[in-house]
């Protein structure tokens, strides 16, 4: 019999495990397996009557077993492969390494970051608090919570930075952040920064960032979306020619 090692998820440590419970087949049949004393099978209808049903008992996350009947029985749960997993420390170390890997790659990138990036990430990662960081012109400040966060939160920074579905947020952020738009200290409304009219209100329950997003997925969000590009582009050509300026005098 060869030796099998499961992990198991520390919710289910000190708890006995529920002797039976239902098994689809490769045919699409449904039964009921049960673990039982003295039996290698496991189909309920296959056993006897007199069967005495057999407890397991989660003494700690790591579970070694001989036994080919737990092994079925354990593999056929449906939480076999998310709560309960064959333990491969080998395949562990490696997804570490490869954890490691990419947090390292995540910070190259994020400390590389220019001021447009620090911006849309910035906003989109805290919010308010950005927005008065770049009111106090204090960018390497954003630029160092950012990088703190990425390496204290890698999942969520890299879910924020690489994701496909997160363009339009970072979009949306930047030109918050750059000061094309404006959200009132309540959030509830979202205006031109230039002259304060009003483009959006903001829903109850939902943040101004989130709301933006999905009002410009809109026949009129579209248009205000295209609008504040313009402006945007606008801006930018008008701080290169101010540089221009100040490098010629």
């Amino acid at each position: 019999m060869a030796l099998k090692t499961y992990l198991v998820d520390r919710e289910l440590v000190g708890m006995f495990l529920s002797p039976k419970h239902e098994v689809t087949l490769e045919d699409g049949s449904i039964v009921t397996y049960r673990l039982v004393e003295g039996d290698s099978e496991l189909n309920q209808k296959k056993q006897s009557e007199n069967a005495v049903p057999r407890s397991f008992y989660v003494g700690q996350r790591l579970v070694n077993t001989e036994d080919v009947t737990l092994q079925k029985f354990i593999e056929s749960r449906k939480d076999f492969g998310s709560r309960i997993t064959i333990y491969d420390p080998v395949a562990i170390n490696k997804e570490k390494l490869a954890d490691k890997k990419r947090s390292i790659t995540l910070l190259k990138d994020v400390a590389q970051f220019d001021k447009s990036k620090i911006l849309e990430v910035g906003y989109v990662l805290f919010g308010r608090e950005a927005l008065n960081l770049i009111k106090d012109g204090d960018i390497d400040g954003l630029h160092d919570r950012i990088i703190d966060f990425a390496g204290e939160n890698p999942e969520r920074a890299n879910d924020v930075i690489y994701d496909k579905n997160n363009t339009e947020t970072l979009f949306a952020g930047y030109l918050i952040a750059s000061g094309v738009l404006e959200v009132s200290i309540d959030e509830k409304y979202v205006t031109w920064a230039d002259n304060g009219t009003t483009v959006y209100t903001v829903p109850n329950g939902v943040t101004a960032l989130n709301g933006l997003v999905d009002f410009f997925q809109t026949t009129e969000g579209k248009e205000v979306k295209k609008e504040a590009s313009s402006r945007m582009a606008r801006k930018t050509v008008k701080k290169t020619a101010e540089k221009i300026v100040e490098k010629d005098a």
